[in-house]
């Protein structure tokens, strides 16, 4: 859960309370998170039954994906008890289903077709609609959040975000060094707390905040550390504080 000291947290985060000036403490994430994105996903939804928005990944890394075990669509169906998929990209989607045999994937546009367009659309709701990286890409989250809950709320029983975190330690050294590393269809950039405030602004009501892809410390003492204990066989590393992972994953309901 987000805990905080200040209980107006939730005042803020609906929009009742406006500061200039607000502070949240990051002391509630993770104290010991998960190197891996997908391996996070995949030890919170397995055994689960999921709707992934956006299953397709990029056409042009869909290949090695699948060869290196990072592809999260074919990992959720690894470990999950039942998984759907939707995605814009009709190409992506038919390789997919010619190259790798993946079924019960479907070429979707959340904004324009109606739930009346989804082929498993009146069966029991599934646990949770996962949006993987999805939200940045989008030039209204809010509205595009606020749709999926209104239109397509019957479907599942809990949401999961993930977005790019705005101060992860490779962001900040690359913009400390002059540079902003970001995909070109980005529209956003996030902070556990800015994406807790776009998707209580859709109507969710945010349960938990987590980090994940957290790196390596890169000082001197830490690498011959990270060195010795990789040699001894221990899985112990020095990583930095779960605030400056890649990822913020974020889940909640309705």
């Amino acid at each position: 859960m987000i805990r905080h000291d200040n209980p107006s947290l939730d005042q803020h985060l609906q929009g009742e309370i406006i500061d200039t000036t607000y502070t949240l403490d990051l002391k509630f994430l993770d104290n010991q998170p998960p190197i891996s994105r997908n391996d996070w996903l995949c030890d919170f939804l397995g055994g689960r039954r999921v709707v992934h928005v956006g299953c397709a990944d990029h056409p042009s890394r869909i290949d090695q994906k699948i060869r290196d075990g990072t592809h999260l669509h074919r990992l959720l169906l690894d470990n999950c008890e039942s998984v759907v998929g939707l995605d814009l990209h009709e190409d992506a989607l038919n390789h997919l289903r010619n190259e790798h045999g993946m079924s019960g994937i479907y070429q979707f546009d959340l904004m324009k077709q109606t739930k009346e367009d989804i082929p498993f659309a009146f069966e029991e709701p599934y646990d949770f609609l996962v949006l993987g990286e999805i939200v940045e890409h989008i030039d209204n989250p809010v509205a595009f959040l606020e749709r999926i809950g209104t239109e397509y709320g019957h479907l599942f029983n809990e949401i999961v975000v993930t977005v790019p975190n705005a101060y992860s330690s490779t962001h900040i050294k690359r913009w400390g060094n002059g540079f902003e590393d970001i995909n070109s269809d980005h529209r956003f950039w996030f902070s556990p707390y800015t994406i807790a405030r776009v998707v209580t602004a859709a109507g969710y009501t945010v349960r938990s905040v987590h980090m994940a892809n957290i790196s390596y410390r890169t000082d001197i003492v830490s690498r011959l550390y990270n060195r010795f204990m990789a040699t001894i066989g221990s899985d112990k590393r020095r990583l930095h504080p779960a605030r400056f992972g890649e990822t913020v994953i974020l889940v909640a309901s309705r």
